[in-house]
């Protein structure tokens, strides 16, 4: 919907729905150590942005990581921070940004798989945008369940993502909070943690 010269579009990105046995480290995925046995992992990119942004933000530099990204089972799609503090527009460029990445790396013949990142019920109306229903998704919880308000807003926003893609099985990457470990159960979603 274009009205103005002003759209919301956010690029629609497929999951493979591969399980990897491990999770490398954007920034390790060329060590021979994490390169052993690649074909059953997965690239992650739960860091802070600016050790990825570089790269993402660069057609030239992410078609360089190509050749090394196909060595591996899938890449889960950059975790792109969506702070409650930050304005709309960028909370907006951030899930953008991290679905425009997989429609790249979809069109280069990569397994990914989406991670999912909200804020405040304010992002929930475009942050699972571009993810199909009934997929596998990663999320990452490292940095945001340090604290009793952190947390709430952690559990609001894995709520309504549930209730709005109904995942048929997560990907977590840190620890998982009880109550939504017994959310998943009780909703059959299979779920797999990286600690």
């Amino acid at each position: 919907d274009r009205k103005n010269g002003i759209t919301s579009e956010i690029p629609t990105v497929h999951s493979c729905n591969l399980i990897p046995k491990e999770l490398v480290l954007f920034g390790d995925h060329r060590k021979e150590s994490s390169l052993r046995d690649a074909n059953n992992k997965a690239i992650h990119f739960f860091q802070h942005d600016y050790l990825f942004n570089p790269t993402i933000n660069s057609k030239k530099k992410l078609t360089a990581q190509l050749d090394v990204f196909r060595r591996y089972e899938c890449v889960i799609l950059p975790d792109c921070s969506v702070y409650r503090n930050m304005p709309l527009p960028v909370q907006q460029y951030q899930v953008y940004n991290s679905r425009a990445t997989g429609v790249f790396l979809e069109n280069e013949g990569i397994k990914i798989i989406p991670s999912v990142r909200w804020g405040d019920e304010y992002s929930y109306s475009f942050c699972f945008n571009g993810l199909d229903k009934n997929s596998l998704l990663a999320v990452g919880t490292v940095g945001t369940i340090n604290d009793a308000d952190d947390l709430k807003y952690f559990y609001k926003g894995f709520m309504d993502m549930l209730n709005k893609l109904t995942p048929s099985g997560l990907l977590i990457f840190g620890e998982m909070p009880f109550e939504l470990s017994y959310e998943c159960d009780r909703r059959n979603i299979f779920v797999k943690n990286y600690k």
